[in-house]
């Protein structure tokens, strides 16, 4: 990518020339038609999520089911400590395992003969805390006709089964989407297998959750740490490199940058479904990961080819004075300094994120299983192009775009950093619950692509920040 001298970066924006009525009018057209597309894209994702919701209510979504994995997590652990002579573990474990169940089957008993899958949701808590499955649940249980509900009915109202016949109902009921491998070792158990729970929750996948939770600790106090120091040295000398790396560009190439940022996420849903179209029946998996691969491929030959100001996009994208390893040390100091703040937004907005299915697509698709292939599947998708694609049509071509168009204004800048976020909020399928965390996430891409000329450091902290995210829920519910 190309750079500059570090005198020109510390030199303000140039104000854009005078321009003619016509290609005034030409600007204020794009920019009309910039905002239609994202109100109209933000209309969609919000007809989408009541579809989702409403799809939510008839079965399980993956907020409901984690707790309960972790539960079950904590039973094997326990069990773990006891064949190794650690009553006092054993306990502890199984403490934190039954008051999870018993949150979740308090929980799940509101929904509990609204489907089938509720059902034998409810079915599978109450029998992991050995309480007795009521009738209604059993009712409902019993009007599923299918292979799979003939199979889990058996399971829950048998009272012993034969180890050939629990792997038997074990294979079929795995097969019940999100909560098929709770019931397909309650089967294995139920058969005498005394293991089954130990094999579907290993300890292994506890030490890497404990590894996950130890660097997110580890981040939690290096974000706090940069905070200090940020406030501390945000007037030093190295601090002021000021400026979006497209302030080069002039009103009319402002109004370009927001056409293209419409125009990648269009590319981006377009790309989407026909890819879907043309592999359907394929499992959704695999449609993630191909069609992800090949908006990458377009994306990065879109930015090498098309040009602004005499440079093409991909070189315009990093005008910084700082080096490439600089600018990744600064994108992880943005993930960590992220972490504070998420952690209080949680704490505050937890009702409302409890009670609004503030959830993502992609949980819904781990919980479907689909192996170490779906896992890396899903994680490319997740962690390495949404950051890369998801920067450069937000932080770059939207808040550059903003940036220069604004910059006539006293509050031109936090202005575009508002719509910026907002934008990026909005088109998100979580919903409004969610907004202000993903907001903030957007505010810290601007500050990083502002702070430093570049678009490498905000990718860097959108990357680690998605890739934490997945990696934990991956662990779980895989």
């Amino acid at each position: 990518m190309s750079q500059v001298s570090s005198a020109s970066l510390n030199e303000p924006a140039a104000t854009p020339p005078i321009i003619d009525p016509a290609q005034s009018t030409a600007i204020l057209w794009r920019w009309a038609l910039v905002l239609s597309f994202f109100l109209l894209v933000i209309a969609m994702t919000f007809d989408a999520r009541a579809r989702r919701t409403a799809k939510a209510e008839e079965g399980v979504s993956s907020t409901d089911l984690l707790p309960v994995q972790l539960a079950l997590q904590m039973e094997s652990l326990a069990r773990f400590s006891e064949s190794n002579g650690s009553p006092e573990g054993a306990a502890s474990y199984r403490s934190s395992s039954t008051q999870a169940l018993t949150e979740s089957l308090e929980s799940a008993s509101k929904q509990r003969t609204k489907s089938f899958q509720n059902a034998a949701f409810y079915a599978a808590i109450a029998t992991s805390l050995k309480q007795t499955i009521p009738n209604d649940v059993i009712q409902k249980l019993s009007k599923e006709q299918s292979p799979q509900g003939k199979a889990v009915l058996e399971l829950y109202t048998s009272p012993k089964l034969s180890e050939k016949r629990s792997r038997e109902l074990a294979n079929q009921v795995t097969k019940v989407n999100g909560i098929g491998s709770i019931l397909a070792y309650q089967a294995l158990e139920k058969g005498g297998d005394k293991h089954a729970i130990e094999q579907a929750y290993p300890k292994e996948k506890f030490l890497i959750l404990f590894g996950l939770g130890m660097i997110m600790v580890a981040g939690l106090v290096g974000g706090v740490a940069a905070w200090i120091y940020y406030f501390n040295n945000r007037d030093h000398e190295a601090w002021k490199v000021l400026d979006h790396p497209f302030s080069f560009a002039t009103n009319s190439q402002a109004s370009t940058l927001g056409v293209l940022a419409a125009g990648l996420f269009g590319l981006f849903m377009v790309n989407s479904e026909m890819f879907a179209s043309a592999f359907e029946g394929q499992p959704e998996h695999i449609i993630v990961f191909g069609s992800s691969f090949i908006f990458m491929l377009m994306l990065l030959g879109i930015i090498s080819v098309l040009r602004l100001g005499g440079r093409t996009l991909y070189a315009g994208l990093n005008q910084s004075p700082f080096s490439l390893g600089k600018q990744v040390f600064l994108g992880l100091a943005g993930w960590a300094a992220n972490l504070p703040v998420i952690v209080v937004l949680i704490g505050l907005l937890s009702n409302w994120i409890k009670n609004s299915n503030a959830d993502h697509p992609i949980n819904e698709m781990l919980s479907a299983g689909g192996g170490p292939a779906a896992a890396f599947a899903l994680l490319f998708a997740g962690a390495v192009v949404a950051p890369v694609w998801e920067e450069i049509a937000f932080r770059g071509a939207l808040f550059g775009g903003l940036r220069v168009a604004l910059s006539r204004f006293k509050f031109g800048l936090p202005l575009a950093i508002f719509l910026t976020s907002f934008a990026f909020a909005a088109i998100h399928p979580q919903g409004p619950a969610l907004w202000l965390m993903l907001g903030w996430l957007s505010v810290t891409g601007c500050f990083l692509t502002y702070r430093t000329r570049s678009i490498v450091p905000a990718i860097v902290m959108h990357a680690v920040h998605n890739g934490m995210l997945f990696l934990m829920s991956m662990t779980l519910m895989s």
